[in-house]
């Protein structure tokens, strides 16, 4: 896995911002692989994240995944408890 940051002031945005792009290898689980949109080679899939936090991209990516999981575990329960 790797991890890079830049920063970028897309067109018609006021200001720039952080980005913080992410490349991983495919995952074995075609379900889970299926997942990933913003483009994937034969090998890796790449994503980008949009921060404001101040600490190292790592650490951005980390949060953000634990987070994600977090939502999942809430999207389980719905199904336990209607």
């Amino acid at each position: 896995m790797a991890v890079a940051e830049f920063h970028h002031q897309p067109q018609k945005w006021q200001k720039g911002h952080r980005f913080v792009a992410i490349r991983r290898p495919l995952p074995v689980d075609p379900e889970e692989a299926k997942q990933l949109t913003l483009f994937k080679d034969n090998h890796y899939s790449y994503s980008v994240l949009i921060t404001n936090l101040k600490i190292n991209p790592w650490k951005v990516w980390t949060d953000y995944v634990r987070r994600a999981n977090v939502e999942n575990q809430f999207e389980n329960c719905s199904t336990i408890w209607p």
